[in-house]
């Protein structure tokens, strides 16, 4: 099959430029006509640092050619890396902590060519009659991760949370457990503009460190990594509490070296990816129109329009927003 690709790519710092070329589906490959493309934090920092690894990673498409259990027309996620099945790891079916994993040659593109081996790892099958809704499940790697990261701390033993950062993660951890798991839980962040936009945007109750009073916080989950807002939260969580670890280690380094988790004997649990199961959950939830992703998410814009859509979000205008691929 001979497709003409439509390619958005960054060509130098801060400059996307479309780019178009004929490429040749061969034997054993699958082609995939992709329909919709979030666009995350990741994609806007590396458009400020000219990086195409994982430019254009939260991918919606419909399957063009049939092969093993999707047929023609199946609309389907695809992951931006699988794992090798053959490790450790994969063998103990912990497949997320697979050391050989490959990356899926994402991008901000019309069409995917992938072989059946990379497709059958990273395809996951969207409901039928989800149409309209396809720049919510563009998202389901990031609503997965939250759903693997919740699954490591002891959810039943818990009554108060809190919630480090106001960005996009921090409000799918605030709509899973209070939604999904009923649990009470509060924000905390120190972005005044995004503290606005949530503010206009969604009835979500957000806090200062200064209008916390008392230590009763069972469970603390990192999304911001800024070691001074974690230094800051600490005196509020209970003796034997919970700190699940979700932001980059790098950025919270200064944490560790804390006698007050030591001397409280806190628990730390780190998350990053995710796995199967949570995918396929996330895809059910999002199915379910359980969480209001709608109002997270700004409607997307067709794929010549990216560049604005970054800018917008790295200048906390909008949350979350994507493309439409035509």
């Amino acid at each position: 099959m001979d497709v003409s690709k439509v390619e958005y790519r960054l060509v130098n710092k801060s400059h996307i430029q479309k780019l178009e070329k004929k490429i040749t589906a061969h034997k054993k490959e699958i082609v995939v006509k992709v329909k919709a493309v979030g666009v995350c934090m990741t994609d806007c920092l590396n458009y400020k640092y000219k990086n195409n690894n994982y430019f254009g990673h939260e991918l919606v498409g419909e399957v063009l050619t049939p092969f093993s259990s999707f047929k023609k027309g199946d609309n389907v996620v695809i992951l931006h890396r699988y794992s090798c099945g053959t490790c450790i790891s994969c063998k103990q079916a912990q497949f997320h902590l697979c050391k050989n994993s490959k990356n899926t040659d994402t991008c901000f593109s019309n069409y995917l060519v992938l072989d059946e081996r990379a497709a059958s790892k990273s395809f996951y099958r969207i409901p039928e009659g989800t149409d309209n809704r396809l720049s919510e499940f563009a998202y389901t790697d990031s609503l997965a991760c939250v759903l693997h990261a919740l699954k490591k701390v002891d959810l039943s033993k818990t009554e108060h949370i809190l919630i480090l950062g106001n960005g996009f993660m921090s409000l799918l951890f605030y709509y899973a457990l209070t939604l999904i798991y009923k649990k009470r839980a509060k924000i905390v962040g120190s972005n005044k503009k995004k503290q606005n936009l949530i503010s206009r945007s969604l009835k979500i109750e957000q806090l200062e460190c200064g209008q916390l009073n008392e230590q009763h916080f069972d469970l603390c989950i990192d999304t911001a990594g800024q070691s001074k807002l974690v230094s800051q939260i600490l005196v509020y969580l209970k003796p034997s509490s919970s700190f699940l670890c979700f932001s980059g280690v790098n950025s919270i380094g200064e944490l560790f070296t804390l006698n007050y988790l030591r001397n409280n004997e806190i628990n730390i649990t780190f998350s990053k990816h995710t796995n199967p199961a949570s995918i396929n959950e996330a895809i059910s939830i999002i199915d379910s129109e359980l969480l209001p992703l709608k109002k997270i998410i700004t409607p997307f814009q067709p794929a010549s329009k990216l560049e604005g859509i970054i800018n917008k979000t790295l200048q906390n205008e909008i949350i979350r927003g994507g493309v439409l691929i035509e």
